[in-house]
C-alpha cells in the first residue's frame, strides 16, 4: 500500500488498494461540501421557461388538484396544448421527485402568507425544492464519481477531478434549478461504480 494511505493508480481493470476509512471520510466531507455549496447558490433566472413549466405543474397539482396548468401557463413557453388544456411538456421525473418537498414548501408559504403564484413564492418554491432534493442528489453523484475514480487514481487526484467537474462545470448550475440533468449527474457515476463492482464480483 502507498505510504500515504492513498489509492495507488493502476491500469483499467485492476483494483488498486484503497484505505477504506480514509476514502469514506473524504466521501462524506465531499458530500457535505457539495450539498452546502449547491444549496447556498440559486439561479438568478430560476423563472426561465423549463423550470417554471415544472413549477406550474407543482402548483396545479397541489393548489388545484389537476395535471393541466391552465391557471399558470402564461408564464412559460414550455407547454403543450391538448384537448383544450395546457400541460407541462417536460419529462415528469424531476417534478415527481421534488413533489413531496414542494408540497410541504407550499404549506409553509401559505402559513407565512407568501402567495405561491408570485416572484417571491416561485423563488422560495424553487429554492427549497432544489436545496432539499436536487442539490443532495447532485452531491451524491459527485461522491459516487469520487469512489469510482479512486479505483484507478490517487485519492487527491480523484478529489480534485470531482471538484473541478462539479464546481467548475455544468453540474453546479444544473443543481440550482429544476432541470432533469441532476438525475443524470447521479445516475452516470453511480452506474459506473456498480458496473465495476459487478465485474469485481464476477
Amino acid at each position: 500500500m502507498h505510504p500515504n494511505n492513498e489509492t495507488v493508480g493502476g491500469s483499467i481493470g485492476d483494483t488498486p488498494k484503497v484505505h477504506a476509512p480514509h476514502t469514506r471520510r473524504i466521501g462524506w466531507l465531499l458530500f457535505c461540501f457539495l450539498w452546502l455549496t449547491f444549496s447556498y447558490a440559486h439561479q438568478n433566472h430560476f423563472d426561465s421557461a423549463t423550470p417554471v413549466s415544472r413549477l406550474d405543474l407543482l402548483l396545479a397539482v397541489f393548489n388545484d388538484g389537476r395535471f393541466d396548468i391552465d391557471n399558470y401557463h402564461e408564464n412559460t413557453g414550455d407547454k403543450a396544448f391538448f384537448n383544450g388544456h395546457y400541460y407541462s411538456d417536460k419529462a415528469p421525473g424531476t417534478t415527481a421527485l421534488v413533489a413531496p418537498v414542494s408540497g410541504s414548501a407550499l404549506v409553509l408559504l401559505r402559513f407565512l402568507n407568501v402567495p405561491p403564484v408570485s416572484h417571491s413564492g416561485l423563488l422560495a418554491l424553487s429554492w427549497i425544492s432544489c436545496a432539499l432534493v436536487i442539490a443532495p442528489l447532485t452531491a451524491a453523484g459527485g461522491v459516487a464519481l469520487y469512489h469510482w475514480l479512486v479505483r484507478f487514481v490517487r485519492a487527491k487526484t480523484a478529489l480534485v477531478t470531482v471538484l473541478a467537474i462539479y464546481i467548475g462545470g455544468a453540474p453546479f448550475p444544473y443543481s440550482t434549478m429544476l432541470f432533469s440533468h441532476a438525475i443524470s449527474q447521479w445516475n452516470c457515476p453511480k452506474g459506473q461504480s456498480l458496473r465495476k463492482s459487478e465485474r469485481s464480483e464476477g
